[in-house]
């Protein structure tokens, strides 16, 4: 088998005088493309500052730092989780997976590369060997059982497994009932881009370009239950103290929550959207229909319906204290994450109001339950306040750092409900 040469690529340009990637791919043997793929690997330490991703040097982190925490927020991966890290190189994200608590499998075409991930973890962090295990993948075969993983993440590593449609029924059957798997890929176009082309040109390994529709037609076909495009800023939007302390007020306003963003900033965050589709595509994949999570809850004002119903049951006073019995009802769309678990936690936030009518919003939470709350499940909870200073109650749900519920109910010094309203 002739080595892939620079100068052949003039064999497979189209007629604008670019690489065609289907035409590279169309005419690359299987057996030539893992070649090619393990040739990338071969003779690098273990100490070659690539094994240190994405920390290998200031820009791979700014260029890589800002896609990878899309992926991990959309991965939604939690400790003790099934990760596979699915075109994984030389195992750099399956290593930070595993520093998480994930259990991680790490698996690749290249059986090259799959051993330099061995070593490395074998030399540098022995302590993940029990929680990282690695696999290669043969002939579009993911090595595992069915229903095996949690999540499945791929991370800028299409190039590497070739065919995505094929590979998506594998994707699907190792994947556990309510799994998702999330790609990161280039944008559709970006094949064209002159760092592509170069990256082609040097190994002779296509990197196909993005369809989404394409995607969207095989995922189907897969048996996913969706399939959806994700849009991120890649950078900040920058503004002055003046400008900053505008939206913050925004923002702040519950009398007014749909106020709309300064021009300005519209502007600033609509340019980082549009740099992201240009430059990026990010894919989630769900395994069923299962309802999202308490983090994916919309803005009060993008909702369509009520999601949460809150209803005093009992309450008892006494000179220091009042007694509250609550059932609190999920009306469906969303799953509700436990309390202190972080972003998305559901808690009952209750607010005092004070003799001059202020009201102290971030007065107690309460936590609702140590499992998820699915819809349409009611859940109970019994808890005491301090009436000292009290003249009133407001209670309504928050997922923490998302979005409060619109559930709101008022309460009077002993716990009578003044306006009980669903939200």
């Amino acid at each position: 088998m002739a080595a892939w040469q620079p100068e052949n690529a003039e064999a497979f340009l189209g007629k604008d005088g670019l690489i065609d990637t289907h035409r590279l791919l169309d005419a690359t043997a299987e057996a030539e493309r893992l070649a090619r793929l393990d040739s990338q690997h071969e003779g690098i330490p273990v100490s070659d500052p690539r094994f240190h991703m994405p920390f290998s040097d200031p820009a791979t982190a700014r260029e890589v730092l800002p896609q990878l925490g899309v992926a991990l927020h959309l991965l939604q991966a939690e400790p003790g989780h099934r990760v596979l890290d699915l075109g994984c190189g030389h195992g750099w994200l399956a290593r930070l997976l595993a520093q998480q608590g994930l259990e991680v499998q790490a698996v690749d075409p290249s059986a090259t590369a799959i051993g330099k991930a061995k070593a490395f973890v074998s030399v540098h962090l022995p302590q993940l060997a029990a929680r990282l295990k690695t696999g290669v993948l043969e002939k579009g075969r993911i090595p595992l059982p069915d229903a095996s993983v949690d999540r499945i993440i791929a991370f800028h590593s299409l190039h590497r497994l070739g065919d995505l449609a094929g590979l998506l029924p594998e994707m699907q059957r190792v994947l556990a009932e309510g799994g998702r798997a999330v790609i990161v890929t280039a944008a559709p176009g970006q094949s064209r881009s002159p760092a592509v082309q170069a990256r082609m040109r040097a190994t002779g390994i296509a990197e196909p370009e993005t369809d989404p529709s394409g995607i969207q037609a095989a995922a189907a076909a897969a048996g996913f239950a969706r399939c959806e495009f994700a849009l991120a800023a890649r950078h900040p939007v920058m503004m002055g103290a003046t400008a900053y302390a505008a939206e913050l007020e925004r923002v702040s306003r519950r009398d007014a929550p749909d106020a709309a963003p300064s021009p300005a900033m519209m502007t600033q965050g609509l340019a980082e959207l549009d740099a992201w589709l240009r430059h990026d595509c990010c894919i989630v994949l769900s395994r069923t229909g299962e309802a999202p999570d308490s983090r994916e809850i919309p803005p009060l004002t993008k909702r369509k319906a009520p999601i949460a119903e809150i209803a005093v049951l009992s309450g008892t006073a006494t000179k220091q204290k009042l007694s509250l019995t609550v059932a609190i009802r999920n009306l469906g769309g969303y799953r509700w994450r436990p309390g202190g678990t972080g972003a998305g936690g559901v808690n009952l936030g209750v607010m005092r109001r004070l003799a001059d009518g202020t009201l102290e919003r971030d007065f107690r939470r309460v936590r609702l339950s140590a499992q998820e709350i699915m819809p349409g499940e009611t859940v109970q909870i019994v808890f005491e306040l301090p009436l000292q200073d009290a003249q009133g109650w407001s209670m309504d749900l928050v997922a923490e750092g998302v979005s409060w519920f619109g559930a709101e109910i008022a309460l009077d010094r002993t716990g009578t409900a003044l306006a009980p309203k669903a939200g």
